[in-house]
């Protein structure tokens, strides 16, 4: 569970906990959809980890034996300013955000939540485990074109904050 322990985890960090997992458990039915438009990368992804063979549906034996088999990372990250890891200026002040990190190992993806709100999805590849083994658990921000230092971004949420 990353590093979970080493700071107290009290109610506003279960919270962001249960937002992100509840999110993470609704995109394949709610946001693959939207997603999907003008991401080719996502769109790649799609055909061939998801819908192999055309497929226009996920069967509920695929939802309960590979989407819903993932692991919870969870850890504090700094950031340099109070926009944490989100694009655009925030104060000049260190902040720390929750991180969590949802991957899915056998479709070979990764969804990074800060403070329990979606920022981006990844494909877990060699950048991806450098960065997560390599770097102590520290996951780079998100530019204002959706990009994330070198991770293959399938998709970012440059919308909420």
């Amino acid at each position: 569970m990353g590093r979970m322990f080493e700071k107290d985890f009290g109610i506003p960090e279960v919270m962001n906990l249960l937002n992100a997992t509840e999110h993470y458990k609704q995109i394949y039915t709610c946001y693959f959809g939207d997603w999907r438009r003008d991401h080719p990368v996502l769109e790649e992804f799609l055909k061939e980890k998801i819908f192999p063979e055309n497929r226009k549906y996920i069967d509920a034996s695929f939802y309960n034996y590979s989407w819903m088999d993932f692991e919870i990372h969870i850890l504090n990250q700094s950031w340099g300013s109070t926009a944490g890891g989100w694009p655009g200026m925030g104060g000049a002040s260190i902040s720390s955000y929750q991180t969590i990190v949802i991957e899915n190992t056998l479709l070979k993806f990764a969804c990074i939540y800060w403070s329990g709100k979606f920022a981006y999805m990844v494909k877990i590849d060699d950048m991806y485990k450098e960065y997560f083994l390599r770097r102590k658990y520290e996951l780079p921000g998100l530019s204002h074109k959706g990009k994330a230092n070198g991770l293959t971004v399938l998709y970012a949420n440059l919308k909420q904050r």
